[in-house]
């Protein structure tokens, strides 16, 4: 019988001073996200439990009291196998900047890759075959470089794009299901089961995570 998911708890501090970095603390027992990644460095520290984390390089368990670094636009899945106390710092590209750091984690990506990538993100409704005839490459080719450039599939990029733009509207205090549409879902339904796959918060959870003095019902 299946062991039932701890809710967790999660609150996200700004930091003075960096325009788009996250204090992130974190305590419950999340549900296995499937394979995303993050615009920002991710520099973590599990305080107690066990956090499991899967690349391509393989799986790392990573054990109370040691710490971890996720780079920008590394593929990955995270699975907390048992309630975990963690705090992470996230540095988005701006605060990379203003660091003096490089958040370009990706620079050697083939022509194709980068060319759709862009396209993507200007047009999230193309499929792999119009992006393939765009870049001038075929569907096949063009996915298998996608993959191993970015780490995600064509359609996993895609969703990330999306949540990303869910993530700024519900920031900005956009109700769950105007977020969904205007960030490309189908509906709220598809909005939640994405989130939880990836983010593993549901879209009110990140809400109130990021204004902790609100409630949220």
């Amino acid at each position: 019988m299946t062991r039932p998911d701890i809710q967790p708890h999660v609150r996200l501090l700004s930091v003075p001073g960096l325009p788009d970095a996250f204090l992130v603390d974190h305590q419950g027992r999340t549900t296995a996200q499937a394979r995303h990644v993050h615009g920002s460095l991710v520099l973590g520290r599990v305080l107690s439990g066990r956090r499991v984390l899967e690349t391509d390089a393989g799986t790392r368990v990573v054990e109370a009291g040691q710490a971890y670094a996720l780079p920008p636009g590394l593929a990955h899945a995270c699975h907390d196998r048992t309630e975990v106390r963690a705090r992470c710092l996230c540095l988005g590209p701006r605060s990379l900047a203003l660091l003096g750091l490089d958040s370009d984690f990706r620079r050697r990506l083939a022509r194709e890759v980068l060319a759709a990538r862009e396209l993507i993100d200007q047009d999230g409704d193309r499929d792999c075959v119009a992006l393939a005839r765009a870049v001038g490459v075929s569907p096949w080719r063009l996915s298998r470089a996608f993959r191993q450039g970015m780490g995600l599939t064509v359609p996993e990029y895609r969703v990330h794009r999306r949540l990303c733009a869910a993530k700024k509207l519900l920031a900005q205090g956009a109700s769950p299901a105007y977020a969904a549409l205007e960030a490309g879902f189908f509906d709220q339904s598809h909005l939640n089961r994405e989130f939880r796959r990836r983010v593993g918060l549901t879209p009110v959870q990140y809400a109130g995570a990021l204004r902790p003095d609100k409630k949220h019902t």
